[in-house]
């Protein structure tokens, strides 16, 4: 029985890491009315990985979904699961003024997707993004009337689609 039972745990040890190396991953873009973007190659272990933003004229963008009815949000576990992968864009008309869009960008840390939120609603503080020798400080946004970064305070509501960028200190 000691026998048996070292035996499978050699072989499930063997088949986790059999099954856990990595590869690359097709990623094809539909746009839904956008930009072509050509086909792209990824490292299924990159999750630092941004996919390109497309351009639409009247529209801004919300986000990549796996799924053609815009249901199942892109994220990096995607990479993992797949050698082929489909991205569809979903779209925000500029003249609705019930939603605004909060871009996070993480100047090349960990991928984190945008949210759509109501008009004057709050935004929902993400997972601090991770950058190899870096630590993350916090969101900060440019302010046109300040002419300078401003610390983004996820209790104060959002009146108009914006950017937040990733801060960071060296490690």
């Amino acid at each position: 029985m000691k026998k048996f039972s070292l035996t499978m745990m050699f072989v499930f040890v063997f088949l986790l890491v059999a099954c856990s190396g990595t590869h690359t991953v097709s990623i094809t873009y539909v746009t839904n009315g956008g930009n072509m973007i050509s086909q792209t190659q990824v490292n299924s272990d990159s999750p630092q990985w941004n996919p390109t933003i497309p351009q639409r004229q009247g529209y801004q963008f919300v986000n990549w979904y796996i799924d053609e009815t815009l249901t199942e949000l892109y994220t990096p576990l995607a990479l993992t699961t797949n050698k082929q992968l489909t991205l569809y864009a979903k779209w925000l008309a500029n003249e609705q003024d019930t939603h605004v869009i909060v871009t996070f960008i993480t100047v090349g840390g960990t991928y984190i997707p945008n949210q759509m939120i109501e008009k004057n609603g709050l935004a929902v503080r993400p997972d601090d993004p991770v950058l190899t020798n870096f630590v993350f400080v916090r969101w900060v946004y440019y302010d046109m009337e300040e002419a300078m970064d401003l610390p983004f305070d996820f209790s104060q509501p959002v009146s108009e689609s914006i950017h937040l960028y990733a801060e960071y200190d060296p490690a």
